[in-house]
């Protein structure tokens, strides 16, 4: 035969309710000191699903967890950037660099593109090849006029007729 949970009668409820108002009363001082609700119900003997269920039936608490849990990663997040800005002073490179790629946009993709470059240029004799060929482009190219650097209206169309010749009539 199953045993049927009896409902509590007043007394007990009053219990009960004095009971949660104290272990949400403890959750929330724990989630102030951790960002991560997992960490605050296992410091707390209170169960992931209780404090789901709580964040439901009660909208005070689930308005005070959600402050509590902003505080928390606001701190955590000072706690961090403290440690990043400590780091740099003590000359760590990893730090600046982190640093200068997450907070200047001219630093953002440097590092990633020439780490790709380096990865695609197999050797250094290519490297050279490729820096020969680009410097005899500049070394012949840097004398010439380019279209839009030529002030006279003349030049411009003398220089399409050589570079674009008319068709022959047919």
């Amino acid at each position: 035969m199953k045993k049927v949970a009896k409902k509590p009668n007043k007394k007990e409820s009053k219990i009960i309710e004095a009971r949660q108002r104290m272990e949400k009363a403890a959750f929330l001082e724990k989630l102030k000191d951790t960002p991560l609700v997992q960490v605050a119900c296992r410091k707390t003997g209170i169960g992931r699903s209780t404090y789901y269920r709580w964040i439901e039936e009660d909208e005070k608490f689930a308005s005070d967890a959600k402050i509590a849990l902003f505080q928390s990663t606001a701190i955590t997040d000072d706690l961090a950037e403290s440690k990043l800005i400590q780091a740099m002073q003590n000359g760590e490179s990893w730090a600046i660099k982190f640093w200068l790629t997450h907070h200047k946009d001219e630093y953002k993709y440097k590092a990633e593109t020439l780490k790709q470059l380096e990865d695609n240029i197999e050797d250094e004799r290519q490297r050279r090849n490729i820096r020969f060929i680009l410097d005899e482009i500049l070394e012949r190219t840097k004398n010439e006029k380019r279209p839009w650097q030529k002030n006279n209206k003349q030049e411009v169309q003398d220089d399409r007729k050589k570079n674009y010749p008319s068709p022959d009539p047919v």
